[in-house]
């Protein structure tokens, strides 16, 4: 699960239903963020919620690369932990993409560059099944890499979470203010 460990993760993804009052979802974002939570309405049901999706489709890649010898797993972690995720805990995707468009804009920066991530598009994992033999090979790069002890991998994890997270907190309440202005 993505949004683990859940007392350290601050998301918290709302998915009423067609007949749900919004004064019903906008008393329960209330309710959350002074909790300290972040919330996110779903504006329709998709299985898996959204970031267990999105999680999915990078760790379907992830693991990809890995079976076919394009990266070792601790190279592949450090890659998605101080490439895209850090931009993504800053900014999100898209707001991401439309930072780097610059004077462009997001139309002028797709004009340029959208043949190139159409071409990664195509070359992406598209199986929807992991296969015993490559379930046994996963699992086995994945111990063999991290031979510590989960016990001794899961506090040094959510030190560097927390320290992500506080650093994330000096500067989402000014990001977060905007946000809410759009809404």
């Amino acid at each position: 699960d993505p949004l683990n460990p859940v007392e350290l993760i601050p998301l918290v993804e709302l998915a009423p239903s067609p007949f749900t009052d919004g004064a019903l979802v906008e008393l329960l974002k209330g309710w959350l963020r002074a909790l300290g939570r972040i919330p996110v309405t779903l504006n329709k049901h998709v299985p898996g919620n959204v970031a267990n999706r999105i999680a999915a489709a990078v760790w379907r890649e992830a693991i990809d690369l890995v079976l076919n010898g394009v990266m070792d797993v601790d190279d592949l972690d450090r890659a998605v932990s101080l490439g895209p995720a850090l931009s993504w805990a800053a900014a999100g995707p898209h707001l991401t993409y439309q930072l780097a468009a610059g004077n462009k804009g997001l139309d002028g920066f797709l004009q340029h560059l959208l043949h190139t991530f159409e071409n990664t598009w195509a070359d992406l994992a598209t199986w929807s099944r992991l296969e015993p033999e490559q379930r046994s090979r996963l699992i086995h790069a994945i111990e063999r890499t991290y031979q510590d002890t989960v016990e001794e991998l899961r506090p040094l994890r959510d030190k560097r979470l927390g320290g992500i997270l506080r650093s994330l907190e000096r500067t989402r309440r000014t990001m977060a203010t905007r946000y809410e202005q759009e809404e």
